[in-house]
């Protein structure tokens, strides 16, 4: 987030979520934080249970 404002972000095409070396925020923590709000249509907590249903539904099917 030292690369871009809040105000900036909205146009962004990219949001790199890498480690900022001025803080030492868990990666985990700064997505779920980032990644929410007016410029996602989705939070990274509602994308991260979409993707831990669709994970459960391929195990099962593999399992059959």
């Amino acid at each position: 987030e030292s690369w871009c404002s809040d105000d900036s972000k909205a146009q962004a095409k990219t949001i790199d979520l890498c480690n900022n070396p001025k803080h030492k925020e868990p990666k985990l923590e700064m997505a779920k934080r980032v990644i929410s709000g007016e410029l996602f249509p989705e939070s990274w907590l509602e994308l991260d249970a979409e993707v831990k249903q669709a994970e459960a539904r391929y195990v099962a099917i593999a399992q059959e």
